[in-house]
């Protein structure tokens, strides 16, 4: 399998999996992540639930920073490629604070199951306050690498500059209101530019 092969899958797959495991299993049983005790006992209710959920969408996540690292190895030596890995250094780094959300997240589930809400409640307030930073930082991440891919042309210009955008809208939105339902803009806008990419990608073949 070529690089741009399994570059064009992974980022293809890697959205489908992220909202698989966010919006297909956890969401249908937490509802709304607003700390509520009604919030708070569907999490310990269904702790099995919310543990696979979590472990699946963080694996997109990490999919896709990877689908963009070889995304960056095709790039070559080009005048895109410095400001493409300073981007993916955004998105590691903010996907790291992402994965420590959601093991805080686990962790609250725990103990909501064994009646201890007030610890469930710390570690869900940690977690979002964790999931902010990790979530603006992933923008600026990708914003960084639309910039890259404007520069030096791998894609669609329109798509480069739909990175730039989505990625600047969910990095204020994210450290301004993380629960905020403006933040589908950066869920559903980062997984189709994620999705779109990997098919332009794998059709650039023909």
């Amino acid at each position: 399998m070529s690089i741009r092969s399994l570059t064009g899958i992974v980022l293809v797959v890697a959205p489908v999996i992220t909202f698989i495991g966010f919006f297909g299993l956890l969401l249908p049983v937490t509802g709304t992540p607003d700390g509520s005790s009604q919030f708070l006992d569907s999490m310990g209710n269904n702790t099995e639930i919310v543990l696979l959920g979590i472990v699946i969408g963080t694996l997109g996540l990490i999919l896709t920073g990877a689908g963009l690292g070889l995304l960056h190895t095709m790039m070559g030596d080009g005048l895109g490629s410095p400001y493409m890995q300073l981007g993916i250094l955004f998105i590691i780094l903010g996907t790291t604070m992402l994965i420590g959300e959601g093991a805080l997240f686990v962790s609250s589930s725990s103990q909501a199951s064994q009646a201890r809400f007030a610890n469930a409640l710390s570690f869900f307030q940690i977690s979002q306050a964790l999931g902010s930073f990790g979530a603006s930082t992933c923008g600026v991440g990708f914003a960084i690498v639309g910039l890259a891919l404007a520069i030096q042309k791998n894609l669609n210009t329109i798509i480069a500059y739909a990175f730039i955008l989505i990625g600047l809208i969910g990095s204020i939105i994210s450290l301004w209101d993380y629960t905020s339902n403006l933040m589908l803009i950066w869920y559903v806008g980062s997984a189709l530019l994620a999705l779109i990419s990997g098919i332009l990608i794998l059709r650039s073949k023909e």
